[in-house]
């Protein structure tokens, strides 16, 4: 089972949600160890999305990171930024409503949640959390 699941809400917004409680506690853990990351989002999505926002932010040069954690982020998100632009019209730091995904619907949503799976598994290893969301069908 794919630890990170997407629901679609309203037939167009796909929405995070997380399925497995040692996912969850390892995402918190992850969000804990961001540097000025703010206080725990509410829900699965509000977590991943600020996970995603903050994957953005991490990008910036004058991040709190190492520059070594800094150029693999930008390395990631450059990579998948576009991939999940093939599949939806929300940034990568703007996801809290959700992302609006193009058509065909249910195929679009599986890709921006491969994306977002291997993205925020990047993000963990950055900051020392041994993290897989993208799990088997």
């Amino acid at each position: 089972m794919r630890p990170l699941q997407v629901v679609l809400k309203l037939r167009q917004w796909a929405e995070f949600v997380v399925v497995d409680e040692d996912a969850l506690e390892k995402l918190t853990l992850v969000h804990s160890r961001i540097p000025g990351a703010g206080p725990l989002p509410a829900g699965p999505h509000g977590l991943v999305a600020a996970l995603l926002r903050h994957c953005v932010a991490l990008c910036a040069p004058d991040s709190r990171i190492s520059k070594k954690f800094r150029d693999e982020m930008i390395r990631h998100v450059a990579y998948h930024r576009p991939i999940i632009g093939m599949h939806s019209w929300t940034e990568l730091d703007d996801a809290a409503d959700g992302f609006r995904v193009k058509k065909p619907r249910e195929e679009a949503a599986d890709g921006v949640r491969q994306c977002v799976a291997e993205l925020l598994a990047h993000l963990a290893t950055g900051v020392d959390v041994k993290l897989d969301l993208v799990g088997t069908p």
